[in-house]
Formats: C-alpha cells, sequence, structure tokens
C-alpha cells in the first residue's frame, strides 16, 4: 500500500507516507486512508470490501477502480503520456485475459504475474467440448487434456523449438546458478523444448498435424524446426535436400511466383515441398493473387510486337522509361504485368502537390510570390485528414515531413524574387505527327520577364547534376512550353528539391541541350510507335536500377 501512496496517483513525500505508517500500527489499512487527509476516502472504502478484486471478474475489478478513485482520473489528464499508455496497456491485457479466462478475479491476475506463470495456467475451460468445436491454447495449457486431433503451428527454429538460451532475466535456472555457460543454457532450453513438443504430440488420440511457414521479412534465418525434419525420417519420409532461402522473403508476385516454381520442378527437393508449392501456385491462399492459366509456359509463345496501339500518345515519363530500359518499358507499361503499386512515397508526393497546388492559386490570386505558410499548414491538415500510411504514428511522421517541407520551401520561395502564373498546366504539343501529353508543376514569370519552369520533388537526394541537365522530363516542358507560348522567351527549368538539407536543393535543365534533347524524344517517340526491333524488340538494358526491377525474374539478361 505505501508503494501505491508514493506512486503517481496519491504522490506523497517519504515523510507522509512514513507518518501514516506510524498512525497504521495494528489497524487496517481501510481505517488509516478513511481518517487521512489526502482524499484517499475512496480508496478506503474499496478496501474494506474488497470483493471487487476477490471475487468479480479482472475486468470489473479494474473498472471499479477506475470510475470510483478519482485519483486516476487526474492521473490521465494531469501526468506525462507514459502513465495514460500503461493504464491503457493494461486495460487491454485485461480485456484480453477475459476473452480467455472470464473468471479470473485481479487478485489470481497478480498471483500469476508474481509468479510468472501466466503461460502455463488453464485458460480455456476444461468442460466437453461439442463435435463443432475447436481448442485454441497453448502447448503448456494442453497438459492433462486429450484430443483426437491436434494441430501444431510454427514448427521453426526460434519459434518451436525456441533456442534462445534465456527469455527473461528472472528465470530460476539464472536466479539461482552463476555457473552457466551459453552452451548449457542452450541445451537446457532445447530439452525443455523437447518435452514441450513430446507432451503435445501424446495429447493426440487419433492423429497429430504439425506445420511451418516460410519465413517473412523479420524471421529471415528461420528454418524449419528440427523436430518436424525428424519426424519426417522417422515415419520414413526423405526430407529432402534442404533449400536455402532467399536472402530476403519474396517481396512481389513475380519474385514469389519464381520462389514457388523453383522449388516446385526441383527433383531434389522434399516431396512435401514441392506438393506444397504447386498447391500454393494451383489454387492461390488468396483470391485474385494470380492466374495460374496466365503463367509462363501455359500459352504458346507468339509475336512481341502488337504491343502498342494505334494513336498512341507519348508522355515525358514513357521517354524516360524507355530510355532507362525498352524491355522493362514493355512489360510494365504496355503489358501492366507489374502489380500495382502504392507506397508511402507516391501518396505522399501526391498530396503535397495538390497542397500546392491549392496554395499557389491562392498565391496567385493574390498577387503575391511567395508561400503563405499558414494557409498551406491548413491545408495540410485538410489533406492528410484523408490519407492514410498505416497506423497513426506513421501518418503523424508523414505528416510532419510535410510540415517540414513546406516550412523550408516558404523560406527558399520568397528568396527567388519570382512571381507564379500557372499551376499544373497541362500541355498537349505535336511532333513529327505523333500527340505528346504532360502537367507542368508551376510556371513563375521572373523580374526580366521571362519564364521558369518548376517541378516540385519530395525526395531528399537532388540526384546528380548532370541528369537534371539532360532531363527528358524539363526538355519536354521547356520545347511544350515554347511552342504554347512561343511570344514568351523560357529561361530556365528546375527540379525544386524542398526537402533537401544540405548544398544546392535545385537542379536546372541546360538550355544547351534543349536540341538534343528534342530529337531524343523523337527517337523514342519512333521506336515505340513502330516497335523497332534490332535484332529483337524491346531490347533489355542492364544498370544499376536492375537491382530495384519488379520484372527482373522475366528479363531475358538475368
Amino acid at each position: 500500500m505505501e508503494g501505491v501512496l508514493l506512486g503517481p496517483l496519491f504522490s506523497l513525500t517519504s515523510g507522509q507516507a512514513r507518518e501514516m505508517r506510524f498512525k497504521r500500527g495494528a489497524r487496517r489499512w481501510s481505517e488509516v486512508l478513511r481518517t487521512g487527509r489526502l482524499r484517499t476516502s475512496a480508496l478506503s472504502r474499496l478496501l474494506k470490501e474488497p470483493t471487487w478484486a476477490e471475487e468479480s471478474p479482472a475486468t470489473e475489478g479494474f473498472w471499479k477502480l477506475w470510475s470510483k478513485v478519482p485519483q486516476f482520473r487526474h492521473l490521465v489528464e494531469d501526468q506525462p503520456d507514459d502513465y495514460r499508455s500503461a493504464l491503457f496497456s493494461f486495460a487491454q491485457t485485461l480485456g484480453r485475459l477475459a476473452e480467455r479466462s472470464p473468471k479470473t478475479t485481479l487478485l489470481e491476475y497478480r498471483e500469476m504475474t508474481l509468479h510468472g506463470d501466466i503461460e502455463a495456467s488453464p485458460l480455456f475451460s476444461t468442460g466437453r467440448l461439442g463435435d463443432e468445436q475447436v481448442v485454441l491454447g497453448t502447448v503448456h495449457q494442453a497438459k492433462g487434456r486429450q484430443f483426437d486431433v491436434v494441430f501444431i503451428f510454427g514448427a521453426m527454429e526460434g519459434t518451436f523449438p525456441d533456442t534462445r538460451p534465456f527469455r527473461s532475466l528472472l528465470e530460476a535456472q539464472i536466479f539461482f546458478r552463476r555457473d552457466l555457460d551459453y552452451q548449457t543454457l542452450r541445451e537446457m532450453r532445447l530439452e525443455e523444448e523437447r518435452n514441450l513438443a513430446y507432451t503435445a504430440m501424446t495429447r493426440a488420440s487419433w492423429q497429430v498435424v504439425w506445420t511451418a511457414t516460410t519465413p517473412d521479412l523479420n524471421e529471415t534465418r528461420h528454418t524449419v524446426s528440427r523436430f518436424l525434419l525428424r519426424l519426417a525420417e522417422h515415419q520414413g519420409v526423405s526430407p529432402g535436400r534442404p533449400t536455402p532461402h532467399p536472402n530476403q522473403s519474396p517481396l512481389g508476385l513475380l519474385e514469389t511466383e519464381g520462389y514457388l516454381r523453383r522449388i516446385q520442378r526441383d527433383s531434389e527437393e522434399a516431396p512435401f515441398r514441392r506438393l506444397a508449392a504447386t498447391t500454393v501456385l494451383a489454387r492461390p491462399i488468396r483470391h485474385g493473387l494470380w492466374d495460374a492459366a496466365a503463367f509462363a509456359g501455359i500459352r504458346p509463345p507468339g509475336s512481341d510486337l502488337g504491343l502498342v496501339d494505334d494513336g498512341h500518345t507519348m508522355s515525358a515519363s514513357q521517354a524516360e522509361s524507355y530510355q532507362q530500359c525498352p524491355r522493362r518499358f514493355a512489360l510494365e507499361r504496355r503489358l501492366r504485368i507489374r502489380p500495382p503499386e502504392n507506397s508511402p512515397y507516391q501518396t505522399f508526393g501526391q498530396l503535397i502537390h495538390e497542397v500546392l497546388h491549392s496554395c499557389g492559386e491562392a498565391s496567385r490570386n493574390g498577387g503575391w510570390g511567395g508561400l503563405d505558410l499558414p494557409s498551406a499548414m491548413d491545408e495540410l491538415e485538410r489533406q492528410f485528414a484523408k490519407a492514410d500510411f498505416g497506423t497513426p504514428v506513421l501518418n503523424r511522421a508523414w505528416r510532419e515531413r510535410g510540415a517540414k517541407l513546406l516550412r523550408q520551401l516558404s523560406e527558399r520561395w520568397e528568396k527567388h524574387g519570382s512571381r507564379p502564373i500557372e499551376f499544373e498546366m497541362e500541355v498537349k504539343p505535336e511532333m513529327e505527327g505523333i500527340r505528346w501529353i504532360g502537367r507542368i508543376d508551376r510556371i513563375d514569370r521572373m523580374p526580366n520577364g521571362t519564364l521558369r519552369i518548376v517541378d516540385y520533388k519530395t525526395s531528399k537526394n537532388p540526384g546528380p547534376i548532370k541528369k537534371a541537365k539532360e532531363s527528358l522530363q524539363l526538355g519536354f516542358y521547356l520545347w511544350a512550353l515554347s511552342q504554347i507560348r512561343p511570344d514568351h522567351r523560357v529561361s530556365a527549368a528546375e527540379f525544386w528539391h524542398p526537402l533537401c538539407e544540405g548544398g544546392s536543393w535545385t537542379r536546372s535543365f541546360d538550355l544547351a541541350q534543349l536540341e538534343g534533347v528534342k530529337n531524343r524524344l523523337a527517337e523514342i517517340a519512333s521506336a515505340i510507335i513502330e516497335e523497332q526491333a534490332d535484332p529483337w524488340p524491346w531490347p533489355a538494358t542492364t544498370s544499376r536500377e536492375c537491382g530495384r526491377c519488379s520484372v527482373r525474374p522475366l528479363c531475358p539478361a538475368w
């Protein structure tokens, strides 16, 4: 009780707690608290009738404390967030306990936590089960039970058996023995896990089913459990040659398909692994994951031509994609075999463009050349209220990143002395009979009367200066604007990277490269429209980007 009084609920000093201890003598705490001057009468009444802790379910007992002791309200309102988070976590823990064991009281929960016995406690009913019921529990909880069929999940090294030498520094074998080394602890843990496996298997009167899964991103070192391999050998089933896991789990549909098909066709693989791979390929675990009838090799090979329709419209992004690798352009953009991506970086970029477009229009209408930061922050909040990056923490992190971008852009924008005249301007010029389309983020009028093209980038790294000087995107915008407004001279085209911390945050196009970029755009457009082949259509171009290519498993260069 002294710990409660000294804690954040009552915040007594050591002297006050000592005074109450002297006053207590042989009396009960409920009497001492009733006569105190620290607003402890509510706690006194609860201690006088402790049925809420000894007989009521734990969730009801905690609710009684929460609703009857006013100090809890002050703790949540006035104290740091850590106390509030701890209380909410405790409430959630009790809620999960109530789902498994509705009758467990607060006193029983306290005893379990003191003895570290929560995992071994029987948290499910021991009554007779119906024909349509399934019991879920830990191996510890199954002691003394009997079932027709037992499923043992998670048979992977590191999970079952759990080969960590210890899970808590308070375990008895560590607490009372100082002569244990790492290897001895590991062997003790493995023997304990082996006994648990034996216990789990002997709970079944008819059949035992072990299951194992491939590791996820956080379990790349996990392999099939040694228990499962020993059982396979005992049953006369050869586990086959162990297949090394990839350096990381497959991330996309194509990588997953390739990984499964390699297992499927490998004659040295264990039969059960080949059967599992075939099953997942033929009947995906999620509807729409992939179409087995569309796998390579199912249909007869056809022509590589005919991917581009008549009247095809070009864009700068298509030209850049083709210039990087024609084969990737054909597979991703024309055949559309790349899974649709919705990365947080793309979502963030779209939101920032919406914010800047809205604020830019207001700035232009007001005749001011800078960014109204308060209005921009309000617009940022409105846009991000509609976005979801996965969790509240991620939402907050991306919103803070957006606020930082706006602050830095506001500081730098004012130094340029230009006035915006167009935002999100759509351009549709023609070049040698081919229609092009694009959208310019912003067009400024400079003090000398010329125009400047600005394209916002939300990445932190501006990239090489040379690449911007020859950028097909900036070159296209510059050429397109000169076609639409021939009476205005365009003096600059720039990428702006507001999040760049050090060095220059802008990258400029070299006007001397414009004619060469126009010729390159015309060549690429002709190659795409006519599907030129030399000697094959859509040749593969290897580069550093191959490591990040989503269609690399289908690329002849790999």
